[in-house]
Parts: C-alpha cells; sequence; structure tokens
C-alpha cells in the first residue's frame, strides 16, 4: 500500500482498485 505519492489522484485509483479487488475476489472464488 503506497500511501506516499504525492499525486493524490493515483493514490486514489490504487485505493479504487484494491478496494474492487478485495471486494471481487470472494465472488470469484465462490464462483
Amino acid at each position: 500500500m503506497a500511501r506516499n505519492y504525492g499525486d493524490d489522484n493515483k493514490s486514489a485509483l490504487d485505493a479504487k482498485s484494491d478496494a474492487q479487488k478485495i471486494a471481487f475476489a470472494p465472488i470469484m472464488f465462490q464462483a
């Protein structure tokens, strides 16, 4: 988790991507 970035937009995109991975992982494992 890189939260030291000066670019807030990239940090926000990374956080959103991580959240989506965490959200979809259980669905993929259950499928």
